[in-house]
């Protein structure tokens, strides 16, 4: 597919920008048709519009309402929007047995990874928690809720939900692509569709959806992650 001179100026951008800087624009629209496909999908008709009506499967009978929900349901099945979970793609949900180091530490998974930060450093149910993978790795994080404003990570004290914590959120989830060939296959298996994190709206859930999609484009333009870590 040819390219305007604006999307190979926005894929120049996300192949070879700064990290911090693009997790602070990671929401951009104009991303849209490069970093993952035009969210276009086909038109329901009417006729499918009324039968929906008819059959109250969208839960509304306002026409507009159902024809958006209809949209909004052949997004995933024309694959061009992807929910990530624990059950429809197992190799990419957060808490996959997917061990990878960060900064001289070890993480079981990157779910681990999130919640030990709810803990101070040095506390040894920190360790407990960034070794942990699958369900347990969000019951012990959600069993510790980080009710502070911020956190420390290497001894310097992050805001929950800043740039700088979504920042290291995203170096997390590249450094476990890059250490996992399964991961960077079932990533390339998703073609260009856009990745979200069903029914997690925190910062993991906002940011590890954008981090594999620029893994994603990266890998398929032969890029190494590993300079992303700095």
């Amino acid at each position: 597919m040819r390219r305007t001179p604006a999307e190979v100026a926005i894929r120049d951008e996300l192949l070879r920008g700064p990290l911090d800087a693009l997790c602070d624009r990671r929401g951009d629209p104009c991303w849209e048709g490069v970093l993952y496909a035009p969210q276009i999908p086909s038109e329901p008709s009417d006729a499918e519009v009324a039968a929906a009506i008819a059959s109250r499967r969208c839960g509304v009978t306002d026409p507009e309402r159902v024809r958006v929900t209809l949209r909004r349901w052949r997004l995933d099945s024309e694959g061009l929007l992807i929910r990530i979970t624990a059950f429809t793609q197992p190799t990419l949900a957060s808490w996959a047995d997917a061990p990878f180091e960060l900064d001289g530490e070890r993480y079981g998974s990157l779910e681990g990874f999130y919640h030990a930060l709810k803990l101070a450093e040095g506390d040894p149910r920190r360790r407990e928690i960034a070794g942990a993978t699958g369900p347990r790795a969000t019951v012990l994080g959600r069993a510790r809720r980080l009710h502070a404003a911020s956190f420390v990570y290497r001894g310097q004290a992050i805001a929950v939900g800043s740039l700088a914590h979504e920042h290291l959120i995203a170096r997390a989830a590249l450094a476990r692509v890059d250490a996992h060939r399964p991961l960077r296959e079932a990533l390339r298996a998703t073609g260009a569709a856009r990745l979200m994190i069903r029914d997690y709206a925190g910062p993991l859930g906002q940011v590890a959806p954008f981090a594999l999609m620029l893994a994603r484009l990266r890998l398929a333009q032969g890029g190494w992650l590993l300079p992303l870590r700095t």
